[in-house]
């Protein structure tokens, strides 16, 4: 695996769309108990996203990624829009440092194993957010699926 940064000339296969503002990673945090629901930890916003991967700005020290968890990618209302989205990381530099201490990274991830159901969601967002950059016009809001009206 290559490690790449962001100050290297990169030729993506598939064209990454912003995500602003309303999409979060989680990490699912699986209960003890069958008929408990499942716990999210939140790691960070989405920055970007393609159809083989997204970008996540979080904080170093809060949370540690572990690529042998599936991440969740939310509504900031807590509404799910993919799961247990395997993922292996593509690069993780440092982007800024806030003054306590906390350095905010951001962390490049390439999906891996995704199921047709997701590969379907996926398309979804992406079609939202390529739409909304057409010059010809954006969808209405009544034409996007209900989840989805709150991230674009």
């Amino acid at each position: 695996m290559e490690i790449q940064t962001d100050t290297q000339n990169e030729r993506r296969e598939t064209r990454r769309f912003p995500v602003k503002g309303g999409a979060v990673v989680n990490f699912k945090k699986k209960s003890f108990f069958m008929l408990s629901k499942n716990e999210y930890i939140q790691i960070g916003p989405v920055s970007d996203i393609s159809f083989r991967g997204m970008s996540i700005h979080y904080f170093s020290n809060k949370n540690k990624f572990d690529e042998s968890l599936g991440l969740t990618i939310m509504t900031k209302s807590g509404k799910i829009i993919l799961d247990d989205l395997l993922f292996e990381t593509v690069y993780d530099i440092e982007i800024g440092v806030l003054p306590d201490g906390k350095e905010v990274r951001k962390k490049a991830v390439r999906f891996i194993d995704v199921s047709g159901y997701q590969a379907a969601w996926l398309a979804c967002m992406i079609h939202n957010l390529s739409s909304r950059q057409a010059e010809l016009g954006n969808p209405s809001v009544d034409e996007r699926p209900e989840v989805l009206k709150e991230i674009f």
